[in-house]
């Protein structure tokens, strides 16, 4: 894995490369955990980029959002 951080006007772009899906922590949940770090230290908005270098097939390279038994989803 390899990391980037750039700070672009009034945002950060996190950029990722990554050459397999699987990942400790999930992929999902370490995102979420770099956006709340990031826009907690510096308050601006965090665009998240994940490049892979292989290809690959697994559903968690198109989630777009962490969710868990304990995510309470507003529905309507």
């Amino acid at each position: 894995m390899e990391l980037l951080l750039l700070r672009l006007d009034q945002r950060i772009l996190h950029l990722e490369f990554q050459t397999e899906a699987q990942s400790k922590p999930p992929m999902p949940l370490r995102m979420l955990d770099y956006s709340v770090r990031l826009k907690r230290k510096y308050g601006l908005d965090v665009m998240q980029i994940i490049i892979f270098l292989k290809k690959t097939e697994s559903e968690v390279v198109f989630q777009e959002e962490y969710r868990d038994r304990t995510t309470i989803i507003n529905i309507g």
